[in-house]
């Protein structure tokens, strides 16, 4: 089993859904998310959600609408921890666009 950290960056999230992170199909990958970021750089509090799909499986919204004043930082508690399978997404989205930049750390195992 090899083992590799990984880090997917979005910087001025649209106000469309963004895959932030896509779980490796081949070879079999599971994936963990280690730390996560969402940092406000407007001038007015702004809202984001991040969606999670499993493969085969229809979106969870693990965050939704989580307002983050101007200026200020969510450190994404909902999705540290949590591990996924291969074939995984993670998708983000700001109320505003072009007003949060985005952040995670991903450890990731293949068998």
């Amino acid at each position: 089993m090899a083992d590799a950290f990984t880090t997917r960056v979005i910087e001025q999230l649209t106000a469309s859904s963004q895959e932030l992170y896509a779980a490796p199909t081949a070879p079999a990958t599971k994936a963990a998310v280690v730390h996560g970021v969402a940092v406000n750089t407007s001038s007015a509090a702004v809202t984001f959600t991040v969606t999670v799909t499993r493969s085969g499986s229809t979106a969870a919204t693990y965050i939704s609408a989580r307002t983050i004043p101007p200026g200020k930082s969510d450190f994404m508690p909902e999705i540290v921890g949590r591990r996924f399978n291969s074939g995984t997404t993670i998708d983000a989205l700001a109320s505003v666009a072009s007003a949060i930049n985005l952040s995670i750390s991903i450890l990731e195992s293949t068998n």
